[in-house]
């Protein structure tokens, strides 16, 4: 009796197991209440442009952070891709809007753009977000004269660029700069890496621009020292007497365009200036006698030769003015004689006349 009752408990066990295991296809097969659908997850890769690496996202609290090839990649639901696409500022945003790359380079957020959406059998690279970046440059100057010498210019009160696009930048100071040097555009869908040339527009010494406009151009993603060559001349100038030659005065006052004045003192009538900006100048001569304001233009390295009329010039003038006079009143005086005696001869040549006819007279009765 009880070996039946094992069998039959044995085989109604089977029958169970059975009976589940053919139930249990059909029921995860269907949906029931309380079954829900697995979320789809997908890749998202996001791209820095150009390459940044370490660049750090924040996607809905989670830090991404791109490696040294400028990219991360995560995995987002269907969920999380809709509000990405409804709203990406809400859930998407850059940790590190400005990072350093290195000494002296930056990068700085510019945008994102949208790199499209891949998920076949062919193709499981997913979502693909570009984060672009512009790169900037700590840029200095230094300056050299005409002949490429190195010059530390006194009177810099400024210096104008002009970037590619039309911007203008001005620099109050020689110190170095963060400037553009590395800019992305987008361009029918494409983006691109573009390099920014800028062309210095003018260097303002005392008053007066030192370059040419436009000329000297560069790009700070090619070179952080920029060097500029500016129009420095040096100048002779000479004070002499303007009648006899010899050399006159003390100093002089040049006065430059922003109204500084330099005084400089004379050797035996002679300075020379050194590195003086090309433009015009106001110039003032100490020295005995009539001096006045003269101009000077400066446009390369040069000898001006000036000329005062000195007390002597003056006593040498005023005493031929004195002698002319003299002169001219003798020859006036001796032309008024001549032509009193002329009067005097021609006046006892009629009297002798009129003598002679009545004498005739009286000998004829």
């Amino acid at each position: 009796m009880k070996a039946r009752s094992v069998r039959a408990l044995g085989f109604l066990s089977v029958l169970v197991v059975a009976l589940l295991a053919g139930a249990s296809p059909a029921w995860s097969a269907g949906p029931t209440s309380g079954a829900t659908a697995a979320p789809s997850v997908r890749p998202l890769t996001i791209q820095t442009v150009p390459a940044v690496p370490y660049a750090r996202f924040n996607l809905d609290g989670q830090i991404l952070v791109t490696g040294v090839d400028g990219t991360v990649r995560t995995t987002t639901t269907k969920a999380q891709r809709d509000e990405l696409a409804t709203n990406q500022a809400a859930h998407l945003t850059v940790a590190s809007p400005t990072l350093a790359i290195r000494p002296g380079v930056r990068a700085t957020f510019a945008g994102w753009y949208d790199g499209g959406y891949h998920f076949s059998r062919s193709n499981k690279s997913g979502q693909v977000l570009r984060a672009a970046f512009d790169f900037d440059f700590l840029t200095s100057f230094s300056f050299v004269r005409p002949n490429g010498t190195k010059v530390q210019p006194a009177g810099l009160s400024g210096i104008q660029l002009h970037s590619e696009g039309g911007s203008t930048i001005d620099l109050q100071k020689v110190a170095p700069v963060w400037l553009r040097g590395i800019k992305v555009a987008s361009n029918a869908g494409h983006l691109g890496v573009n390099d920014v040339e800028y062309k210095i527009s003018s260097v303002k010494l005392n008053g007066n621009n030192v370059v040419h406009v436009d000329q000297q151009h560069f790009v700070p993603a090619h070179g952080q020292n920029v060097i500029v060559q500016l129009l420095l001349f040096d100048v002779t100038l000479t004070v002499n007497d303007a009648f006899f030659g010899f050399s006159q005065g003390s100093a002089i006052d040049l006065k430059y365009a922003d109204g500084t004045v330099k005084h400089a003192p004379l050797q035996h009538g002679s300075v020379t200036l050194t590195d003086l900006p090309r433009g015009d100048y106001a110039l003032t001569v100490h020295a005995p006698g009539m001096t006045s304001d003269k101009s000077l233009s400066i446009s390369r390295n040069q000898t001006a030769d000036l000329q005062v009329i000195s007390w002597v010039d003056l006593a040498v003038l005023i005493g031929a003015l004195l002698l002319l006079c003299a002169g001219l009143f003798l020859i006036a005086r001796s032309l008024r004689h001549g032509r009193l005696a002329s009067r005097k001869r021609t006046a006892d040549q009629s009297i002798t006349l009129e003598e002679r006819v009545l004498e005739r007279s009286a000998r004829t009765t």
